[in-house]
């Protein structure tokens, strides 16, 4: 089971601590995604 399924189980069943462990996951993931779409742009202008 990765993290994000255990803790939006644990959301699920009503543990308040669980969005404060999910948080971070989410953010991490929309930052790499946001870096990578970044990088993408830098290069297509680039050619």
């Amino acid at each position: 089971m990765s993290d994000v399924t255990r803790i939006l189980n644990a959301i699920e069943g009503g543990d308040p601590k669980a969005t404060e462990e999910l948080l971070p996951l989410i953010y991490e993931e929309l930052r790499l995604t946001g870096e990578s779409c970044f990088i993408h742009c830098l290069f297509c202008v680039g050619s």
